[in-house]
Order: C-alpha cells, then structure tokens, then sequence
C-alpha cells in the first residue's frame, strides 16, 4: 500500500515538473518575440559567454577578484552593523527621556506646590495682618 503512495506522488510531481518546464519554456519563447528582450538577453548571454571565459582562462584572476568583492562586501556588513548598533543605543536613550522629562515635571511641581503654598499662606497672614491693623 505504501509503495503504491510513493509511485503515484513521484508520477504526480514527475507530471507537476514536466508542466513547469513547458510552461516555462513556452514563456520564454513568447517573451522572445519582443525586441527589447532578444536584445537584453542576448546582451546578458554575451556578458556571461565572456565572464566564463575569462575564468576559465586565468582561474586565479577571478578568484582574486572574489575574494576583493567578499572583502568589500564584509566591510559593508561590519558598517551596517556598527550603524544599527548607534541608531539601538540612541532608541535606547531616547526611551530614557520622557521618563526623565516626567520625572524634572514632578520635581517641578512638587517644589512649586510646596514653596508656592509657604508663599501664599504667608502673603495672605501678611494681608490680614495689614487689615487687622
């Protein structure tokens, strides 16, 4: 019973990747009719006959220029990351600042509640004093 499960999906997917292909293929040959990509792709086709050919006539030329491109490529990665570890901590402060705001508003507050209480309380002895008087 197993085997019979295991012969049709692989007839199914064998039936599913023959589709692809000649759906893919079918596309491509449409997409040919328009200039711009026969132009792009044989360009493209070109670009790679000769990059290949290239390396494989001196093999240690382009090995020399992958590992500048890793090298250049490490260096960016290094500067993205030292950039997104500033822009976390300036986050992380700036998380900090309406907790200090609030807490220079409560002191604020609280020491001209305070301090404006003694001064009303005693301008308004100093008044009935002046009246008493």
């Amino acid at each position: 019973m197993m085997e019979k499960q295991v012969n049709s999906f692989s007839r199914g997917n064998s039936k599913l990747l023959r589709g692809l292909l000649y759906g893919a293929a079918a596309g491509g040959a449409l997409a040919m009719f328009d200039r711009g990509t026969r132009m792009s792709f044989m360009d493209g086709s070109r670009k790679t006959y000769a990059g290949m050919k290239s390396f494989f006539k001196n093999p240690m030329d382009g090995l020399a220029r992958m590992g500048e491109f890793s090298g250049r490529l490490r260096t960016q990665i290094e500067e993205i990351s030292d950039d997104l570890t500033f822009i976390s901590e300036k986050v992380d402060e700036l998380k900090e600042v309406p907790i200090q705001v609030a807490e220079v508003v409560m002191e604020t507050k609280d020491v001209l509640t305070h301090d404006g209480h003694a001064q009303m309380h005693e301008g308004s002895m100093n008044q009935a004093s002046q009246i008493t008087h």
